[in-house]
């Protein structure tokens, strides 16, 4: 199978959400409260939209195998991993390491030094070992459960 990574555009936002809803339901929603799952929603579906990706106010790299949609990496601000998600099948093999350098090139370019993420208790592992550092002590907002964390370029 041929693996390949290319920048989203609008017309894979659909296949791109469906991914990461399926992902956050498999792993990540029964360390969140039913408030927290809904807050989570919530957000994808405000922010996750055509506009913000073509405003640049978004910017989402995707993997791809056979052309079909295995990983997703988003960035906000230019400076913020708002996404991370692999399919199952996919996962332990590189996939968020080759996202996540795909983002760190886009920030280099841009001279950003600092990467953050507020990351689910979940995931928390994934980003330690791609470099983040927390930041603190795990938080709760709207019922969403992170652990804010730091990347230094």
């Amino acid at each position: 199978a041929y693996m390949e990574f290319a920048k989203l555009t609008p017309n894979n936002l659909d296949e791109a959400l469906a991914l990461v809803k399926k992902v956050f339901d498999e792993f990540e929603a029964q360390e969140f409260s039913p408030e927290g799952i809904a807050a989570f929603y919530a957000h994808l579906d405000q922010y996750v939209v055509p506009e913000r990706l073509e405003k640049g106010l978004l910017m989402m790299w995707g993997a791809f195998e056979d052309a079909r949609l295995i990983g997703v990496i988003a960035l906000e601000n230019q400076n913020h991993v708002a996404l991370l998600f692999v399919d199952k099948q996919y996962h332990r093999q590189g996939v968020a390491t080759q996202l996540f350098h795909l983002v760190m090139a886009y920030c280099i370019q841009k001279v950003v030094k600092q990467i953050t993420v507020n990351s689910a208790p979940y995931a928390v592992s994934i980003y330690q070992r791609l470099g983040f550092i927390a930041q603190d002590a795990e938080q709760v907002k709207n019922g969403i459960r992170f652990i804010p964390m730091q990347y230094n370029i």
